[in-house]
């Protein structure tokens, strides 16, 4: 294995030691090596002297993918929080949309059992007629919408429903007005408008059509409350209840109960009662009856407890600081996590002028006294006070309190043996923006499942490189993400999917389609570079292999305009399509295979592959810090340390080499209706981050990357497309500030990543 070679830092007094036992030892591990190889970092003068000062520095090196900077060995490595959190994020973000990709197929069937039920359960329905028929309207309309959305045809309505539903769902299409249509009655305080604008898919539910038409119809669903203390929302609900009963639907009933239960172990409870709930009243009041509305109201008092923590509704504030939000059935209910509850409180009516919460409470919720001592309000002891108040919503047994409590570890004390620098406050920025573009990440991820708070209307080197030394980081990683293995596995997002030849054609078309209008237009490429422009990295090794002989005998292949070819492309793959949903053609099986497994190896073993990587990580950060040599299969992984984890990263084979430029990535967690803007987190392009490494022979300099964060406040709901576009614009936003200490000159502008 070759040795990494000597560096010295020009311009500043940090060069390396080099005693004579040292240099035995070089020459008899290497003896075909030099024994000392200079190079120079390119640094002006007082990016040096921070360096030297901080022992760490970010400069604005910007890559396509954080795995890109380990990859050469002309620095000794150092392993970042950073990095192993965004390979589990690209992992865990792909598992999470597999698993929405079968939720998605089976929505549409849960929905028209519902629908073709409705008529039999109003029928049940007794009392008085005006309430009966309003109960009916709200069923019907909230169910037809969905159904619409999902592009289905909702069977034998009416003809005025049928004007609602059309209605509503082009106000979600456009996911521009605020209103409250008429069907829905007239405004009320706990009820004022609904915000079109949550409807716009995010995430990697823009990536195809069929997540984007499954993303409207859910957030659709999760948006029209059944409130208990009304009488037509909460005979509505009982009604829809009545539709999932045994009777009606037989062992269907564990396809919707799936459905409905798959995320609790993920992301913890829902912050509404949903269907099932509506089902278990509808079932003991087969037969409704307005005039025992409120036996039922009492029924449900006595034997329900736990309140909605987190208002997603355009509302005025309630009359107590309890009431966050009046009890409610959704039909499908959104996921109530630490940080949505968190920002509820922190923007409430007790935070008087308080527009918007900040990321740096998540990290203070989490132990960042870094971050505790730069929250700025004018009542900060209250806000405080809030903040600690929050920590005892960490105690949750779910995945997403799992990964708060990972990240915490990052602001625990470092340990006795650490390097100095840790003890400082340029370390302490580097890790509440390493826990806060991770916390980004999961929530870009849960960008339609967790419910968003809405605020109310008013040297001498000797081993290849390091691990950064928080051992305990890495154990809680680990488990992590064995534990997230094992949920996914039992929620079905491992297993092949059984779809027709023209639906994945189709999703193939749709991905080449996407990529080509998100490409910058003064970038060119020719046909024969078409399968490794970084665009088409997720696609590049089915283009020339599997594509490219069925579709040889309608694509001019000589021309030399790669995006006018993948064009053509496009349209012959829905052409095939076509074909195929006729019976004219079939898959050759190696194709069909490759597309059901959506072109990547099994992610199972991914996930085992990262879970023996902390492992590994974890035992290199003890023994760095006990002073313990190092073995050759610990050698051998910072050494491959890059390629691991673009591995992991679904980048098989070589592909590394030529990454895709989509690393950043950006989510709205907190809504302000009343100013029609929200606050937007988000990570950009992966940045160099360089560290010295205290040794007994000197300081080490060694190359890593962190994933920079970014926070503020937008009039738009962003696609990741969009945030990309917005970060090489001369709009960007700017960084922190209190990331700027750590940042050379204190700004990440925009520049073509390596």
């Amino acid at each position: 294995m070759k040795s990494h070679p000597i560096l010295k830092l020009g311009l500043v007094a940090v060069l390396v030691a080099a005693t004579p036992q040292a240099r035995s030892e070089y020459q008899e591990n290497d003896e075909e090596s030099h024994w000392v190889e200079v190079t120079e970092l390119r640094l002006a003068p007082s990016a040096m002297a921070q360096l030297e000062r901080d022992g760490l520095l970010i400069v604005d090196e910007p890559w396509r993918q954080i795995f890109s900077p380990y990859l050469s060995y002309d620095f000794p490595v150092f392993v970042t929080s950073d990095s192993l959190l965004n390979a589990f994020h690209v992992l865990f973000a792909e598992s999470i949309m597999r698993l929405e990709e079968a939720s998605a197929r089976r929505l549409p069937a849960i929905l028209n059992i519902v629908w073709s039920n409705l008529a039999p359960a109003e029928a049940a329905a007794r009392g008085d007629p005006a309430t009966i028929a309003d109960a009916s309207r709200r069923a019907r309309v909230v169910i037809g919408t969905a159904l619409r959305l999902l592009g289905e045809e909702p069977l034998d309505a009416d003809p005025a429903i049928e004007a609602l539903i059309a209605e509503e769902k082009e106000h979600v299409m456009e996911a521009r007005a605020q209103t409250k249509p008429a069907w829905l009655g007239p405004p009320d305080d706990g009820f004022v408008a609904i915000d079109y604008s949550r409807f716009v898919p995010r995430g990697f539910y823009a990536t195809n059509e069929q997540l984007s038409r499954y993303f409207r119809a859910v957030a659709w669903l999760q948006a029209i409350p059944f409130r208990v203390e009304h009488d037509s929302e909460l005979l509505a609900a009982l009604i829809i209840g009545n539709t999932i009963s045994y009777e009606r639907v037989g062992s269907f009933g564990e396809v919707i109960w799936t459905q409905l239960r798959i995320f609790r172990e993920l992301l913890g409870d829902a912050d509404d009662w949903d269907m099932l709930d509506m089902g278990r009243y509808g079932i003991a009041e087969s037969q409704p009856d307005t005039d025992r509305l409120d036996e039922v109201r009492y029924w449900m008092r006595k034997h329900t407890t736990g309140d909605s923590l987190i208002s997603d509704q355009v509302r005025y504030p309630p009359a107590t600081e309890e009431a966050v939000s009046e009890r409610s059935f959704r039909v499908l209910a959104a996921h109530r996590t630490p940080d949505a509850v968190l920002f509820q409180r922190t923007t409430g009516p007790e935070m008087p002028g308080r527009g918007y919460p900040s990321g740096l409470e998540v990290a203070a919720m989490l132990g960042s006294e870094f971050a505790r001592d730069r929250i700025e309000f004018a009542d900060r002891e209250r806000l405080l006070e809030e903040l600690d108040r929050a920590r005892g919503l960490l105690g949750q047994y779910n995945l997403y309190a799992q990964y708060l409590s990972c990240i915490a570890a990052l602001f625990e004390a470092p340990d006795p043996a650490a390097p100095a620098f840790m003890s400082g406050e340029a370390w302490a920025a580097k890790s509440c923006q390493t826990a806060l573009a991770g916390w980004s990440q999961l929530r870009h991820t849960w960008a339609l499942q967790a419910k968003q708070s809405v605020l109310y209307l008013s040297g001498i080197i000797t081993q290849p490189g390091f691990v950064e030394p928080v051992p305990e980081f890495f154990a809680r990683m680990g488990t992590l993400v064995r534990n997230t293995e094992m949920l996914l596995k039992s929620s079905g997002a491992f297993e092949r999917r059984d779809v027709q030849d023209d639906v994945l054609v189709r999703e193939l078309a749709d991905e080449m389609e996407r990529t080509i209008k998100e490409l910058r237009p003064d970038i060119a490429f020719s046909v024969t570079e078409l399968s490794d422009e970084p665009g088409f990295g997720a696609i590049g090794g089915l283009f020339p292999e599997l594509v490219r002989p069925i579709l040889s005998p309608i694509i001019d292949w000589s021309k030399q305009d790669g995006r006018a070819v993948a064009a053509e492309v496009v349209s012959a793959l829905q052409e095939l399509a076509n074909d195929l949903a006729t019976g004219e053609q079939s898959l050759p099986a190696e194709v069909r295979r490759y597309l059901a497994d959506g072109g990547l190896q099994p992610i199972e073993g991914l996930w085992r592959r990262l879970s023996d990587l902390c492992m590994q990580l974890e035992i290199i950060a003890h023994k760095q810090l006990r002073g313990s040599p190092l073995s050759e299969r610990d050698r051998a992984i910072l050494c491959d340390y890059g390629a691991q984890i673009a591995g992991i990263m679904l980048y098989g084979g070589n592909s590394y080499v030529s990454p895709r430029d989509d690393a950043p990535r950006a989510i709205d967690v907190h809504w302000n209706p009343a100013e029609g803007k929200g606050l937007i987190v988000g990570i950009g392009r992966p940045r160099t981050l360089y560290v010295l490494y205290p040794t007994d022979e000197g300081p080490v300099l060694c190359r890593g990357a962190i994933m920079p964060y970014f926070e503020f406040i937008s009039d738009r709901r962003l696609t990741d497309a969009e945030w990309r576009h917005l970060l090489d614009s001369d709009e960007r936003p700017a960084i922190p500030t209190w990331l700027e200490p750590i940042i050379y000159e204190g700004e990440l502008g925009s520049q073509v990543p390596r």
